[in-house]
């Protein structure tokens, strides 16, 4: 969970952006950036950086982990649900 002012967020946000611009493959980016936007209430920002991760790498526990806390808190439960799995699914044993 990410707490602070607007401001701080805001910032916290453009630092993520421009990282992401600058690091086009970062996965760990991508999941800051997630965490970022669904803190801030932009569910559909954090689900597409969640999938962009994903599509870097497949296997990202903490992508699959944050895509699932974004579905949920879309109401996506569903959803949420089938992600977790595939989160548990994807984890190196």
């Amino acid at each position: 969970t990410v707490t602070g002012s607007a401001d701080s967020m805001q910032k916290a946000a453009v630092a993520a952006e421009t990282a992401a611009t600058i690091d086009q493959y970062g996965v760990a980016t991508r999941v800051s950036l997630c965490v970022i936007y669904a803190a801030r209430g932009k569910v559909a920002d954090a689900e597409a950086a969640c999938r962009q991760a994903l599509a870097l790498q497949p296997n990202s526990d903490a992508a699959w982990r944050q895509l699932a806390d974004v579905l949920a808190l879309a109401g996506r439960h569903a959803e949420a649900e089938l992600d977790h799995h595939d989160c548990r699914r994807a984890a190196p044993a």
